[in-house]
């Protein structure tokens, strides 16, 4: 059976991974990327950028870019605004632990990364020492030598290379992380004070039925399905009154193009066949 979905929104935001460097006037910190639509900001400890005339994020290029505060939340966490950041924060994606409470139960160590002015990554390797069921994670670097320093908050906490938290404070030795799903949770409540939008979905059809519809002159609709693998899939195009030209393509899950058409135009019938390689979701 195939399944097909109608997205009406696109990914409403994609954190990213790539750490920058904050600098202000006085101090310096750390802060990652976040994307919310077309806006691209950077989340940092708020008293890295306390009373500050201006803040900078340093990349690992060493490019400048600078920052506007636009919120303070009640945790010492503050989301700043990228002024002019062309193609920032379509880097790397921000790989979070999306089953943190699992992960942690397994794992009793992790790694800081902290960027350093030369554009460089930091890592230092630390043990959890403590868990707070719902924000917080106390952390001690494996050797003393390896001191946390303060110009290390808002360094991104790994556990098994999956992003589990932003290092908030130092204290005697330890550190303190707020996690990674307390973090999404709160970024939420801001964006979507009225709650996440939901997907607007068309009927599922069954086997053997055909999905109509129309899309008018310089409309997109995207369609996603579940191949199975070496499954034969066929569709079917009609011709109409009026002649548009237009291509058709199937990338996988990862946005990699697996077929595509030569230009059409819909005064013809056309029908092709996909068979997916391997089992997955495909999207139209």
């Amino acid at each position: 059976m195939l399944k097909f979905i109608v997205f009406l929104f696109l990914l409403p935001f994609i954190v990213n991974a790539t750490d920058v460097q904050i600098l202000t006037e006085t101090t310096k910190g750390q802060g990652f990327l976040y994307s919310h639509q077309s806006n691209c900001y950077v989340i940092t400890p708020a008293h890295v950028v306390a009373n500050s005339k201006f803040v900078h994020a340093l990349t690992s290029d060493r490019k400048k870019y600078t920052l506007k505060l636009v919120k303070k939340f009640d945790v010492d966490l503050a989301l700043l605004l990228v002024n002019k950041p062309k193609r920032l924060c379509q880097s790397t994606s921000f790989n979070r632990a999306k089953k943190l409470p699992s992960l942690l139960k397994i794992y009793s160590e992790g790694a800081i990364k902290s960027k350093l002015s030369d554009g460089s990554t930091l890592q230092t390797k630390v043990d959890i020492i403590g868990i707070d069921d719902k924000e917080y994670i106390q952390i001690k670097p494996k050797k003393e030598k390896n001191i946390l320093k303060q110009g290390y908050s808002g360094s991104v906490f790994y556990v098994a290379n999956q992003a589990a938290g932003i290092l908030l404070e130092v204290d005697d030795g330890s550190g303190f992380i707020y996690r990674s799903d307390a973090l999404i949770k709160m970024l939420d409540s801001y964006f979507y004070p009225s709650g996440r939008p939901q997907k607007v979905v068309d009927e599922v059809p069954v086997a053997d039925e055909h999905m109509k519809g129309s899309i008018a002159e310089g409309q997109v609709k995207t369609y996603q399905y579940l191949g199975e693998r070496n499954s034969a899939v066929r569709f079917e195009f009609n011709k109409t009154d009026r002649q548009h030209s237009y291509r058709f393509f199937i990338t996988d899950k990862r946005g990699k193009e697996v077929f595509k058409t030569k230009k059409l135009g819909s005064n013809y019938d056309y029908q092709y066949a996909f068979t997916p390689l391997k089992s997955g979701n495909y999207t139209i």
